[in-house]
């Protein structure tokens, strides 16, 4: 598979991810019974999340390589590890959930998880879980975009110096 069909692979999952997670914050949001500083809270950062997810698509499908994989690289960041600890919890899934998390709230226990896009933020709720979890598939796609950034900065170096002999050369044909 080709840089530009990765690219573009990743601009798709995070664009059809976020126009799901948009869904579902449309659902959750006419759900609500209650919208105080709080939910409203939660609201504008399940829609912000999720439109940042489709912007990050946008840019890979603009051609805008530099700038899409840098703010891809930070939404698959954000979406690489969650938790629940003490009333506290962030989980932001805009694509699939693919990962592990260890259970700490009564002993210890391993679980496994899958799931489509996925939002959980509870601020000093009365849950007092403690749960550590990561996406093993954001932390392939983190690794991706790495891999792809360098790729890409070797190509523009090699693009820079077939210029600077090119010049080189047109210079010294001149001069004979």
């Amino acid at each position: 598979m080709s840089e530009e069909e990765k690219i573009k692979g990743l601009a798709y999952y995070q664009l059809i991810g976020g126009i799901f997670g948009v869904g579902l914050s449309i659902w959750l949001t006419s759900k609500a019974t209650l919208i105080n500083g709080t939910v409203l809270l939660i609201i504008v950062l399940a829609f912000g999340l999720s439109f940042f997810s489709i912007y990050c698509g946008q840019q890979l499908l603009k051609q805008n390589f530099k700038r899409g994989l840098q703010l891809s690289l930070i939404n698959q960041a954000l979406q690489a590890i969650n938790f629940a600890m003490l009333g506290y919890a962030f989980k932001f899934d805009v694509g699939f959930l693919l990962g592990a998390h260890v259970d700490l709230t009564n002993g210890f226990n391993l679980g496994l998880d899958f799931s489509f896009p996925t939002f959980q933020f509870n601020i000093n709720s009365d849950n007092n879980s403690i749960i550590v979890g990561i996406n093993l598939l954001a932390f392939y796609l983190i690794y991706l975009i790495q891999k792809l950034q360098h790729q890409i900065k070797t190509h523009k170096k090699t693009d820079e110096m077939e210029n600077e002999i090119l010049d080189s050369d047109l210079l010294n044909n001149k001069s004979t």
